[in-house]
């Protein structure tokens, strides 16, 4: 489907303002390893040591997670109306969730989030998913790739089944520690399933494996 210019216009926006959100986070996380967890502090010695050391680390690899997505900060969106509503939310999908810290509005989506299903497993129209307050229905009216060159946006692609071939094919072609990090934007309906599935019950993958 093409892309309006218009809609190109709007995606670099969101590209422009995902980045300075990202930018902050990072700044105001950094600020607070330089300011120390004093706030922490508890009458057992072990226990205050501890605790700031943990958040010290917890600190530290937010920083390193953010920095690392920053030129590529998601790899698709779906638009999804829920049912009973005609409000339409634009989710889009990252390896790593990126919020507003000043509205706590959820910019990116974690990948692994329930409501990622809806673009591993959905088609366009009606579609559903399920999260700890239960199943959601309503319908899928847009999913959209992202193909990302030297922190710009390369591509859009609008889609109906993840994954195309055509998308898959440039993730294939690269080294293998590059494509086990971008594999996430093409795990197809059948792998979703598995990676989902509960660990409390035996599950069986029967296929060759293949080495490319």
């Amino acid at each position: 489907m093409q892309i309006s210019s218009e809609e190109k216009v709007f995606e670099e926006q969101k590209l422009k303002k995902t980045r300075k959100l990202i930018d902050d986070e990072v700044k105001k996380s950094e600020d607070k390893l330089l300011e120390g967890f004093e706030e922490y502090d508890y009458d057992d010695e072990y226990k205050d040591d501890f605790m700031k050391a943990a958040l010290i680390e917890r600190y530290q690899q937010r920083i390193r997670n953010l920095k690392a997505i920053r030129p590529n900060p998601y790899f698709a969106r779906v638009d999804f109306i829920e049912e009973g509503s005609t409000k339409k939310d634009a989710f889009y999908l990252g390896k790593e969730m990126v919020t507003d810290m000043k509205t706590l509005e959820q910019v990116v989506v974690d990948w692994r989030a329930p409501v990622a299903d809806l673009y591993y497993e959905g088609r366009l129209g009606e579609a559903e998913y399920d999260c700890p307050e239960g199943i959601i229905r309503g319908e899928i009216k847009l999913k959209r790739q992202y193909v990302f060159e030297d922190g710009e946006i390369k591509d859009l692609m609008d889609i109906d089944i993840t994954t195309n071939d055509e998308m898959l094919q440039p993730f294939l072609a690269v080294n293998s520690d590059t494509r086990l990090k971008n594999i996430v934007s093409t795990i197809q309906a059948e792998q979703n399933k598995i990676i989902r599935a509960t660990m409390w019950k035996p599950l069986v993958v029967q296929g060759v494996a293949r080495k490319w």
